[in-house]
């Protein structure tokens, strides 16, 4: 979690490792702080941190209809390994990944 000097919440993300592999569960940025690259910066956190823990790659779950949250993966290296169609409340969820050397 990332607060501001007004201790308001900027950013916020949940992740956690399973054997090698880790899942990154939920980022979000708070409408106030989004185009400010928080969350490039979280992303790039959470995959180094990861990768300090041994994994070998990191994968996620987004809504396809997020495509800004898409195309920051994508510019992050993650690629798209799978889609569910009506999964999660419904919902068509891409799964992306990206492999740490």
């Amino acid at each position: 979690m990332l607060r501001s000097t007004e201790n308001q919440i900027r950013v916020i993300a949940l992740g956690r490792i399973d054997k090698s592999v880790s899942w990154l569960g939920f980022i979000g940025v708070s409408p106030v702080y989004r185009g400010r690259r928080f969350g490039r910066r979280i992303l790039r956190a959470y995959v180094e941190k990861f990768s300090q823990k041994g994994t070998h790659k990191v994968s996620l779950y987004s809504s396809s209809s997020l495509v800004s949250a898409i195309q920051l993966y994508e510019q992050a290296e993650f690629i798209q390994e799978g889609y569910l169609k009506r999964h999660s409340y419904g919902m068509d969820l891409v799964l992306c990944s990206k492999f740490i050397e």
